[in-house]
Order: C-alpha cells, then structure tokens, then sequence
C-alpha cells in the first residue's frame, strides 16, 4: 500500500538563550561578545520573541503487511518524510547554513492484531 500526504504545518521559531553571570539572559551571539556563561535559560525564555513560520509536511511511504492468520497482522513501513519552510530556520547563529527544508527516512515495524 503506497501512502502519500501533504499537509500545511506552522513553525514557532523562538532565540535560544543563555544564562550568563549575574542573572541576565543572552543569545548566543551576545556570549560570543564575551559575556560569561554559567548555563541554558528556561524553557520558555524567549517565547515572547517566537515568530511564527508556515510551512508544509511531506510524508510518502510504502506499507508491507504480513498476516499468516486473519486476527494477527505483522508488517513495516519506510519511507521519507520532509518539512519545508517559507524561509530558511536559524538553528546555529553562526559560521553555519540554514536551510529551509528538513528531510528524515524511516522505518516503521508494526504488531498487532485486526478486530
């Protein structure tokens, strides 16, 4: 069975901060200016900065089932799956590339039992 979906998906891109001396929070191309870094900031530090981004999910697969009786059903699915945005994703600040498309394979092993 061949599987195929596109479907429109939103990112919330936020900057990741850093705990720095004193209790101040920097992004990591403030702590390349020098600040001093005792650790990561919370989780949510910086969600009033996050953006939203649109973007579409891209998801083919081919599913093998197997069967010897009716009520058992054994199987796996591979495929490729793939997010792509309406501008590039800033992962690392610096001395990187970004990209605007994400691409996975997978494998999917299944057990089970039909009803």
């Amino acid at each position: 069975m061949e599987y195929l979906q596109v479907v429109p998906t939103l990112g919330f891109v936020s900057p990741y901060f850093l705990r720095a001396e004193g209790g101040s929070l920097v992004t990591y191309s403030q702590y390349l200016n020098g600040s001093s870094i005792i650790g990561p900031a919370g989780y949510f530090s910086g969600i009033d900065q996050m953006e939203v981004v649109m973007g579409a999910h891209l998801r083919a697969s081919l599913l093998f089932e197997f069967g010897t009786f009716k009520s058992k059903v054994t199987g796996f699915e591979v495929g490729f799956l793939g997010e792509i945005f309406s501008r590039e994703i800033q992962l690392v600040p610096l001395g990187t590339k970004n990209y605007n498309f994400y691409p996975a394979a997978f494998v999917s092993i299944l057990f089970g039992s039909r009803k």
